[in-house]
């Protein structure tokens, strides 16, 4: 009980404050409120994503309702607040709340009785603002060494965003390696998810059609199965390279592209271990007058492994801080994919690339393992000392430009660098 009290008092001023907003609002919370919640929660918890889990969380809400443990409660928050807690106790799902909103109450009945024009106009709407966000696309360009670099912070309806989907499937379609951000990606719709994936697997016939994943819906008795795609524009990329980058921000529809790519081994995983949800909520629906719910309703499931990353989430590959996932991502595929043939000239050549690009921790990788391979070229030992230069290792630059004036005492580039740096009495 002195938990339920703290709560109460954190929670007073909160509702003082929206009380006076709401007309005709009780003083505070009368037994029939809480009898009449806690009575139509547990009537709605049948459609929760694990019945049997809902059945049993209904029934100790009504004993704890019965047994008077929410008697002292008479405020509004506090009430919600408390019950919350009770539900996260009994299921640790995040997902599932109730929350006081009167206000909002009223603006979900009021939507429910929009005629078909205001539908379709909020429909129009929502499609116009997600072209004002580019549905999600963010960037798209080619790095040096011919490597793919997308980031998309949401999945959008595939009715929405398919075209521009297929535009950044294009670009991207003849790279030697692509990279796929997702860092900042907290999900969105299962279509996008489908197509997106679709270009990354072959699509051989109807029975051997892959399942990427299964959205179950208990309380449907239905299974939604989202499968490879047969047709799309452009060409499919089956062989080339993919990394996927994950944060712990990467989430819900994100984290179901994420989870086939890795168990189908058809990508490399690096960044964090993503946030875990599953779950598809419903919501937010009345409750009663005065609450709303918000209630997981289904669960999406590996075609493969009929598992999840509910609560869990996804392990990496290669577990390593987000601001470093990108920089671990080109300097493996750089050392494993690109440049295990390559000459000295081509890895020159792509470390000036990368100086160009300011990629210079990347760029001076690249002269290392060139001088690595061709330890008396004087000209690998010159453009790992300009590398150092611009990345302001004074001292390594010295080192490397003064190697490369042994191996070949008439490199005017790099008797020129070391004496400029004797004018600034560096040297």
């Amino acid at each position: 009980m002195k938990k339920y009290l703290l709560i109460i008092s954190l929670m007073l001023c909160a509702a003082m404050s929206i009380n006076a907003q709401v007309k005709n609002f009780p003083s505070e919370l009368t037994g029939r409120i809480r009898t009449e919640t806690i009575t139509m929660l547990s009537v709605m918890l049948k459609d929760y994503v694990y019945p049997e889990v809902g059945l049993e969380v209904s029934n100790i809400l009504t004993r704890n309702l019965n047994e008077g443990r929410y008697d002292d409660i008479t405020d509004f928050n506090a009430f919600a607040q408390i019950v919350t807690n009770d539900l996260f106790e009994l299921t640790r799902d995040k997902h599932l709340m109730i929350r006081f909103d009167p206000e909002d109450v009223n603006e979900i009945k009021n939507g429910e009785n929009i005629s078909a024009k205001e539908r379709e106009d909020y429909f129009i709407r929502q499609k116009e603002n997600s072209g004002k966000r580019n549905h999600g696309f963010r960037e798209v360009r080619i790095l040096p060494g011919n490597i793919a670099f997308l980031r998309f912070d949401e999945f959008e309806r595939a009715e929405f965003a398919s075209k521009t989907a297929y535009a950044a499937m294009e670009f991207i379609s003849n790279a030697d390696a692509i990279i796929i951000d997702l860092r900042s990606n907290t999900g969105g719709w299962g279509s996008m998810v489908q197509l997106i994936l679709s270009y990354f697997f072959d699509f051989q016939d109807e029975k051997k059609n892959i399942i990427f994943f299964e959205k179950k819906l208990p309380y449907k008795n239905e299974v939604i199965q989202y499968r490879n795609l047969p047709d799309l524009p452009g060409k499919r990329i089956l062989e080339t390279p993919l990394y996927i980058l994950t944060s712990g921000n990467t989430y819900s529809a994100a984290e179901a592209f994420t989870d086939v790519l890795k168990n189908r081994n058809r990508a490399i995983i690096i960044g964090e271990t993503t946030r875990g949800g599953a779950h598809s909520t419903r919501g937010p629906e009345i409750l009663t007058d005065y609450y709303i719910v918000k209630m997981p309703i289904s669960e999406v499931l590996n075609s493969q492994t009929k598992k999840n990353w509910e609560g869990t989430g996804i392990e990496p590959d290669i577990k390593t801080n987000r601001k470093f996932a990108l920089d671990t991502a080109l300097i493996k595929i750089y050392t494993e994919v690109l440049l295990p043939e390559a000459n000295e000239n081509y890895l020159n050549n792509l470390g000036y690339s990368l100086l160009n690009e300011d990629m210079n921790n990347i760029a001076i990788l690249v002269f290392k393992e060139n001088i690595k391979r061709n330890p008396r070229s004087a000209n690998c030992y010159d453009s790992l000392g300009e590398a150092y230069m611009k990345n302001g290792d004074i001292e390594r630059a010295i080192k490397n430009y003064q190697k490369s004036l042994e191996l070949n005492s008439n490199n005017n580039n790099a008797r020129e660098q070391l004496d400029k740096l004797k004018q600034r009495n560096i040297l």
